[in-house]
């Protein structure tokens, strides 16, 4: 036996059957090995007519962030202007002028945001949905400590539009940088 290689057995796996780092081994049949090489950067694994195989991903992405501080009323619900862009699959949200993804694909999305700002009583994040508010995400009682939350929000790819938004009690920035304040989505799933 050659070492890091499988043995052939009589009706098991052949040893020539995995040739590339990250393939993958599935049954044809009900004992028919086969092998799937490996997919592409960004595809994901899926199943075609009850066999494995390599899909592009689809629906929208994409994750923003603030790229300076940003000025607040205090204690006042204000929209976070998420402008500089990590990525955007799908040209799906807006970073100069709305600060808004509107998914051009039907489905339920995951959001996520984190926000971290100096309000000395605590700061409170929102996410609206087509211009209302769709309920507090998450709220912290310290001052200048980062908060996250995470949704997941049903958009008919058409009109269907969400927003960041940001309560600073006590306090009137909101900070920006890289890996401080961030806005994203993805496409999960049709529903």
């Amino acid at each position: 036996m050659t070492a890091g290689r499988i043995p052939s057995i009589e009706g098991g796996i052949q040893p020539t059957l995995l040739s590339t780092t990250g393939d993958i081994m599935y049954a044809s049949s009900a004992s028919n090995p086969a092998r799937l090489a490996i997919g592409s950067s960004a595809q994901v694994l899926t199943v075609a007519s009850g066999i494995p195989s390599w899909a592009t991903a689809t629906g929208p992405t994409f994750n923003a962030y603030l790229s300076s501080n940003q000025t607040v009323t205090s204690n006042v619900i204000t929209k976070v202007q998420i402008n500089t862009e990590e990525y955007d699959l799908g040209s799906c949200y807006d970073n100069a002028t709305n600060y808004r993804f509107t998914p051009t694909t039907a489905g339920i999305y995951q959001v996520n945001i984190t926000v971290q700002a100096n309000g000395s009583s605590g700061t409170t994040i929102w996410l609206y949905k087509n211009g209302a508010s769709i309920g507090e995400l998450a709220r912290t009682a310290g001052a200048g400590s980062p908060i996250s939350g995470s949704r997941f929000v049903t958009m008919n790819g058409t009109t269907d539009y969400i927003e960041f938004f940001a309560q600073v009690a006590s306090g009137t920035i909101v900070y920006g940088g890289q890996g401080t304040t961030i806005f994203g989505a993805a496409y999960l799933r049709s529903n």
